[in-house]
């Protein structure tokens, strides 16, 4: 109701965070103070990322309902941006994307800031988009809360997988499967980790890192043969994920290190991917389209009080019309619709000398600009006309030869076609004599 009742959606946010018309419309609440904020920061990404203020706004609006306040909504909106803009999705799945896996994982703000750069580094690195990553790390959820290495761990193997053609919510599945069979809940399962492992956690009852697990299973089948191999990893994990998991204990400690290492130094990585994709005429294009939206808000802001007052007049002058005709008929309806008119025009003049007001105003500062900059404009109009004026002189041999050769040609060919011209002219006279 919230975001109908106002002109464009940079109000919708607030009625996510539950406040009602009468709080956001009392002067000096906290619901006013927090609309406003949140407009003008709204705004304020708009001018200044790949991104509008409306689509700004909607962002703000997914992590309201994913349960975020004004001011945590606030700090996470510019990483969630970079985050949209280095992957190349749009902004709602972006916002979903980042709530959701901070809400899956039982991230701080902190962690999820450093989750986002992560994921950019990941897609950057390794077969793989943030979008794929996103859907990956939903599908493998909670159970990669306990991962030694965190969120660096999880799209580090997630990356792995990835390279190994295992993606999107796939990869997240056959992940979240994989850790399950670690875990030894079968008999067969169990007897593998204990004979081949140190078993999937230490002492102290916490997950130990991934990479060493699949090192110790690597190690152990070094001098297996291919059947053995097989069996083993048969007994660990369930056919669907076998494939899978193969790949990763044939990974190398090398390429775990390379790419985890990459992921882990990744602080900016989002914001800097974002920056790159806005470094060309597109990222201009996108971003002049952002300022203009910004530039209609501004305007938007000052004409709507006067423009709801004339909608909200049409809106209770047609009902009084349609009342008037039930109970007048046409004659009922005419009397209504002549009182109806006065005050329209009555209304029409009451706002005329704002308006005749605010068109002098704009007339006078335009003016006033053009004097204060006329030297200046004279100067780039005169600079202009002479940069012209050289050009011509400096090529006037040129443009003189080829002018010579169009009229040498012209002449060439009227004086070849001049046997059929001739008849052709005495036809054509003698056609208009007659």
């Amino acid at each position: 109701f919230v975001c109908k009742l106002y002109s464009h959606k940079l109000n919708c946010p607030f009625a996510s965070m539950g406040f009602s018309v009468s709080e956001i419309n009392t002067a000096g609440s906290e619901a006013n103070k927090t609309m406003e904020t949140l407009r003008n920061f709204a705004q304020e990404m708009g001018s200044t990322t790949a991104f509008s203020a409306s689509e700004a706004a909607e962002a703000l609006n997914y992590m309201a309902l994913a349960g975020y306040d004004a001011t945590t909504s606030m700090d996470m909106l510019p990483t969630v941006l970079n985050l949209a803009a280095a992957g190349g999705i749009d902004l709602a799945s972006a916002s979903d994307m980042v709530t959701d896996a901070q809400s899956a994982l039982g991230l701080s703000l902190e962690d999820t800031y450093i989750m986002v750069d992560e994921m950019a580094a990941a897609s950057a690195k390794s077969n793989t988009s943030v979008a794929q990553l996103g859907e990956a790390f939903l599908s493998v959820g909670a159970t990669a809360r306990s991962l030694a290495g965190g969120t660096t761990e999880l799209s580090t193997v997630l990356g792995v997988l990835a390279n190994n053609g295992t993606k999107g919510a796939e990869g997240g599945v056959r992940l979240r499967n994989i850790i399950a069979a670690l875990q030894g809940t079968t008999d067969k399962s169990a007897a593998v980790m204990e004979k081949y492992t140190n078993g999937l956690y230490d002492a102290e009852g916490k997950m130990r890192p991934l990479t060493d697990v699949f090192g110790e299973l690597r190690e152990a089948m070094s001098t297996m043969s291919d059947e053995a191999k097989d069996n083993l990893i048969g007994d660990l994990f369930n056919k669907f994920d076998q494939a899978d998991a193969k790949a990763l204990i044939e990974t190398s400690a090398k390429d775990f290190e390379e790419l985890g290492n990459a992921i882990y130094y990744s602080d900016g990585a989002a914001s800097s991917m974002a920056k790159v994709q806005l470094d060309n005429l597109a990222g201009d294009i996108t971003l002049f389209q952002s300022a203009l939206e910004g530039a209609q808000i501004a305007v938007s802001d000052q004409l709507t009080p006067t423009l709801r007052e004339f909608v909200q007049f049409g809106s209770d002058g047609l009902s009084r019309l349609t009342q008037a005709f039930q109970e007048g008929g046409i004659s009922g309806a005419m009397a209504e619709f002549g009182s109806i008119l006065s005050e329209a025009l009555n209304m029409i003049v009451e706002n005329l000398p704002m308006m005749v007001d605010a068109g002098i105003s704009l007339l006078e500062a335009l003016g006033q600009g053009i004097l204060e900059n006329l030297p200046l404009i004279t100067s780039a109009a005169m600079d202009i006309l002479l940069k012209i004026n050289e050009a011509i002189i400096s090529n006037l041999p040129t443009l003189i030869e080829a002018a010579l050769q169009i009229l040498s040609q012209i002449a060439m060919s009227i004086g070849e076609n001049l046997p059929t011209l001739i008849p052709a002219t005495v036809d054509m006279m003698l056609a208009i004599v007659d």
